[in-house]
């Protein structure tokens, strides 16, 4: 897998490179440069027929010799099409083969098909079976992927403290998705005695892994004092974070911050360019803001088509409010 790789990070940091760099040489110099590129594209396909196709003859030799490493390793290759015609149903007759031999991952990799319907019909009943086997054998997301099946009543009676149960074990070993699960077991009671202490740390543990969802929610619990006390400018703090990896919502809150210098300078210009963030990504609560906001003329110029048109998208999403402000400034004709 090594190998694969390295032939992979050649490709890719490379070829856009020396293809970038030759489009911005003068064009009668351009003709050795591109000799140069056929040359690395060739020795790429060499490397990827050597070790990429090789790799993947050289286990399937292993595997049907019984090696359950060599297995696992032949059922990636099928299940992403790695030096072999993509093979859903292969990737998970190997996952099985490693998996009965007692590989852990197989037996995770395994579960996951069957929930997902990979190769194999979709069975939760066989994916929650097969996330055990991985669990028991010390698969460190496993837990986490059954507290899923519990928690749904998949494949398994629906059990909302065996869920918890099996989140706080992959959370304990690190888990940023079970961390983030647990904190919102605990904030809501869910299978769990509801503690906003409790809530708070793990809402940390997983934000501090860079769990987006994580990031917001702690914020939220800096701005609201729960679990940890009111910190407006540490609800800020993570609002940005979670905002910088994408999270739809948090510009809005960060908004909200500048709107009212809390936990950061009153700015209104930085909150109507906040919120114009989450209302293109279709924010409701958002576009009623950037609505409101043009209407006033409060942090932009005042424009109230600008307004009329932020307002009717927000209506289109059922936000009664903005539908109100929309009809008062259609009748203001």
């Amino acid at each position: 897998m090594k190998k694969i790789f390295v032939t992979t990070l050649i490709f890719l940091t490379w070829m856009p490179i020396l293809a970038r760099d030759i489009q911005e040489i003068e064009y009668e110099q351009r003709e050795p440069w591109r000799y140069i590129l056929i040359a690395i594209i060739i020795i790429g396909m060499f490397l990827f027929k050597k070790y990429i196709i090789g790799d993947a003859k050289k286990y399937k030799e292993a595997a049907l010799r019984g090696d359950a490493q060599a297995q696992y390793n032949l059922a990636t290759c099928y299940e992403h099409g790695h030096g072999v015609r993509q093979n859903l149903t292969e990737a998970a007759k190997w996952y099985r083969a490693a998996a009965e031999q007692g590989h852990v991952q197989s037996q995770f990799r395994l579960g996951w098909c069957y929930a997902k319907g990979i190769g194999v019909p979709e069975d939760y009943a066989e994916a929650a079976k097969w996330y055990r086997k991985a669990m028991e054998g010390g698969h460190i997301e496993a837990p986490h992927y059954l507290a899923w099946c519990y928690e749904n009543g998949v494949g398994v009676p629906q059990n909302y403290a065996e869920a918890a149960k099996l989140n706080k074990m992959a959370a304990e070993k690190g888990v940023a998705q079970a961390q983030f699960n647990l904190a919102y077991y605990y904030e809501y009671g869910q299978g769990v005695r509801q503690d906003d202490a409790e809530a708070a740390k793990w809402y940390k543990a997983a934000a501090e892994q860079g769990h987006v969802e994580g990031q917001f929610y702690l914020g939220w619990c800096y701005a609201k004092g729960i679990g940890v006390p009111e910190d407006y400018a540490e609800a800020a703090k993570w609002y940005r974070k979670a905002m910088k990896r994408g999270h739809v919502e948090a510009p809005n809150y960060l908004a909200w911050c500048y709107e009212h210098g809390e936990g950061v300078p009153k700015d209104y210009a930085e909150a109507a360019r906040l919120n114009k963030m989450a209302a293109e990504q279709g924010y409701a609560q958002a576009q009623y803001k950037l609505a409101y906001y043009y209407e006033l003329g409060q942090g932009v110029p005042q424009n109230l088509a600008e307004a009329k048109k932020w307002y009717k998208l927000a209506a289109e999403q059922g936000h009664t409010e903005a539908e109100d402000r929309l009809k008062e400034l259609e009748q203001a004709k």
